[in-house]
């Protein structure tokens, strides 16, 4: 996203030393990552359907050629 890695954010955020961070920077944290985490997952879910629709029409398109010959 915008060049940065959404991932590698979450990662980094996680393997922070939380127990150094006040209550209410590690609240902020969790608040950020649980958002992170759910729009990588929406995201990918995403992805991840537009690809089996597409195979799923590129699969007719051969179907349809193939029962033309």
């Amino acid at each position: 996203v915008d060049g940065v890695n959404p991932l590698k954010l979450i990662h980094d955020e996680l393997r922070r030393n939380l127990h150094a961070m006040s209550e209410d920077e590690c609240t902020l944290a969790a608040q950020r990552v649980a958002s992170s985490i759910a729009f990588v997952v929406t995201e990918l879910k995403r992805q991840h359907q537009m690809r089996d629709e597409f195979a799923e029409e590129m699969r007719a398109l051969v179907a349809l050629r193939s029962e033309r010959k």
